[in-house]
């Protein structure tokens, strides 16, 4: 019997408060429209609170690295959340939060435990990224320069133990498998090596009856960032699209790790670096 979610409206504005109040003062210097919407978002359900905390959560990671942050999103149009300046170059951010209750429902691991992870729970969780980053296509359409997409949770458990390089690389390839050749008589032969259909990638995948050529997904994104908010500091990981219509440069955030697909990547040979 699964266990009810312990984190109530209440529990979550007291753990934030601090949060909530910078992010509070910050807004108040840009278009009132703004902040009457982010307090809105504080007053509804708990979804909405958990995304307004995502989004100031996110606003002071980027200030923490010295990042240039501004809200960037049209109230008509909408768009990405912030735009963000650094060395004289800009890119895009829209902030995309996991409820608490969607991270418990997917990953079955509950924000007060503390149990092991098993298979499941760490690939259900980066599934549920990989299908988050999809829902943010149309924010990322439009503007004219690098995107990111920033997947923050408040989720305790799934901040610590599902944001990890792991889940950053299953991102680019999918789970691997591991595979052996195996001769007529179906006795293996040669060494076992790793194999993945792409099935679940985020950016490639294989072009269909097409004897193993790939093709590129959601190039309108240039990057993703994991983010547990839900853990203290936050577990940060980020995953670079290997072609996409505006390149990231990594080197922006030097204190976040990236992984990307190394060279040899169009010939089949998914494998990733971190830089």
């Amino acid at each position: 019997m699964k266990q009810k979610c312990k984190f109530g409206k209440s529990k979550i504005l007291s753990d934030y408060s601090d949060l909530i109040l910078q992010h509070r003062i910050w807004l108040k210097s840009f278009d009132k429209w703004r902040i009457d919407r982010w307090e809105g978002m504080l007053k509804k359900n708990i979804e909405d609170i958990e995304g307004a905390i995502c989004e100031a959560a996110t606003r002071k990671l980027l200030s923490h690295y010295q990042i240039g942050i501004e809200p960037y999103e049209d109230e008509s149009t909408g768009g990405p959340d912030f735009l963000c300046t650094k060395n004289n170059q800009r890119f895009y951010v829209e902030v995309s939060c996991i409820s608490i209750e969607a991270a418990t429902r997917e990953s079955g691991l509950y924000p007060t435990d503390s149990p092991d992870v098993d298979d499941s729970s760490y690939w259900n969780m980066t599934e549920k990224f990989r299908s988050e980053i999809a829902l943010k296509i149309k924010q990322c359409i439009k503007v004219n320069a690098p995107r990111i997409v920033v997947i923050g949770t408040l989720h305790p458990e799934v901040s610590d133990c599902c944001i990890d390089e792991l889940a950053a690389e299953q991102l680019l390839t999918s789970p691997t498998k591991i595979t052996h050749d195996i001769n007529s008589t179906h006795e293996p032969i040669g060494n076992t090596y790793e194999t993945t259909g792409l099935e679940h990638s985020a950016f490639i995948r294989f072009v269909k009856d097409s004897s193993g050529k790939i093709e590129f997904a959601r190039t309108s994104i240039s990057a993703v960032l994991l983010c547990g908010f839900g853990s203290n500091p936050p577990n940060v990981v980020g995953c670079l699209h290997p072609n996409p219509n505006h390149a990231f440069d990594s080197t922006l955030l030097p204190q976040i790790k990236f992984c990307r697909l190394a060279e040899g990547y169009r010939s089949g040979r998914f494998i990733v670096e971190w830089i």
